[in-house]
């Protein structure tokens, strides 16, 4: 990011409202691409370790792997799109107590699936 102002500054010689309405949507275009490449990167990663483990792709083992790969993928897409709303001036406290909140609402919403699913996760 700080490269992209740089040129933008220097070579472009760009200022003022435009300036930074490009900064904005440089940020913002950054932080969507980096939690792109992040979430799409789930299933290499979960097929790599399947077949580095040797496991059958239909398996349980292989299911739970890329399970749990994919939750840890969308915690670090949620902290990037958090951060990156922080580094852009939106209050991040705002932003995790939002989630929080929406969370707990859709916990509670989901609470018959989500003891389905846990009692299924006991199960295997």
């Amino acid at each position: 990011m700080p490269l992209g102002t740089y040129f933008i500054i220097n070579y472009l010689r760009l200022s003022g409202e435009f300036l930074e309405a490009l900064s904005v949507f440089a940020g913002v275009s950054f932080y969507l691409l980096l939690a792109w490449i992040v979430w799409s990167s789930t299933d290499l990663i979960s097929n790599y370790v399947s077949e580095v483990q040797n496991l059958f792709s239909g398996g349980i083992d292989s299911q739970l792997i890329r399970l749990s790969i994919r939750l840890v993928s969308i915690v670090f897409v949620v902290i990037i799109l958090v951060f990156g709303a922080q580094q852009l001036g939106f209050p991040a406290y705002s932003i995790f107590a939002g989630l929080g909140i929406g969370g707990l609402a859709v916990a509670l919403a989901a609470q018959e699936n989500l003891s389905n699913l846990l009692g299924s996760l006991v199960i295997v």
